[in-house]
């Protein structure tokens, strides 16, 4: 169970994101964002896991094995989903992006040949079900711009692999110096694209990108692929779909942003699809482990 507290954990940091960043998004260029959250948490991160890491020798291989899981999860993934923000609306983004679990858990049954059964998977859909009716009620949604969509469709994609790459490179390191080796390579290739490095109201925006960098990004991956290390990934990722519910939430309270029957219904939804993709597994593995 502490496992999926861990992942649980994650989710909260990360519902914070949207909020947060929207506060000095007019202050910094998105990428430069990005690329200040992942490389100041990863050389923070890196250090702390140095010493242990290099008690084990390694190939180079095995770092060049990491750096490549930085560039899909960080530069590909991170980079198409600010990209596809310039074309498609934030809601319809969050739709999209939040069919990551579904390639997550594809991409572990290929390469981790981890088992999916009937409940994950009616779960899973029943969670996508529950983010889009949370966003969009009952409307259909028509998407304008397909290049957008595409965009963000490929975000999603690639996330899925990184989850799931991770956590087979990860286990044969130091997790937290793996993790900071990922976020700086991935970090590194923002550099070419930025087009300014100018940050308005230094004093300011300075400690939101601390609290991005260090407990969004940092903090909230540890306790992720800690999580991820003993938790079947289509359940562990799965959660994932609690994000646009304390999102919203968050978004209330801060912003006073109004929840109505759309939200309701789509909590509901979401909380039955996470019932059965990650509640019942862990249940069920908990009466395994007594019984034994």
């Amino acid at each position: 169970m502490k496992y999926y507290i861990a992942i649980l954990v994650t989710i909260l940091l990360f519902s914070t994101v949207e909020v947060v960043t929207k506060t000095i998004s007019s202050n910094i260029e998105p990428l430069y964002l990005a690329f200040l959250r992942y490389s100041i948490s990863g050389i923070i991160i890196m250090t702390v896991g140095v010493a242990k890491e290099f008690k084990e020798r390694h190939k180079l291989i095995d770092y060049l094995k990491l750096c490549g899981v930085g560039i899909i999860g960080i530069t590909i993934s991170i980079g198409f989903f600010h990209t596809a923000l310039q074309y498609v609306k934030a809601a319809e983004a969050a739709v999209i992006f939040s069919t990551n679990p579904i390639f997550s858990a594809f991409f572990a049954w290929f390469f981790l040949k981890e088992k999916l059964n009937k409940n994950i998977v009616f779960g899973m859909l029943l969670a996508v079900i529950g983010v889009y009716i949370m966003t969009f009620g009952f409307k259909q949604l028509t998407i304008k711009d397909g290049f957008g969509a595409g965009l963000m469709l490929i975000s999603a994609i690639t996330f899925g692999l990184y989850i799931v790459l991770s956590k087979m490179y990860l286990k044969n390191h130091n997790v937290f110096f793996g993790t900071g080796l990922v976020f700086i390579s991935g970090a590194v290739m923002y550099l070419p694209f930025i087009n300014s490095f100018k940050i308005n109201n230094f004093s300011e925006v300075f400690p939101v990108i601390m609290y991005l960098s260090i407990g969004t990004t940092g903090v909230a991956y540890i306790f992720y692929f800690y999580g991820l290390s003993k938790v079947n990934v289509a359940a562990g990722s799965s959660m994932f779909y609690l994000k646009p519910v304390i999102a919203s939430l968050l978004a209330a309270i801060i912003i006073k942003e109004s929840l109505g029957l759309n939200f309701m219904i789509g909590f509901v939804f979401i909380m039955i699809g996470m019932f059965l993709s990650t509640i019942l597994p862990a249940i069920r593995k908990i009466c395994v482990t007594n019984r034994s």
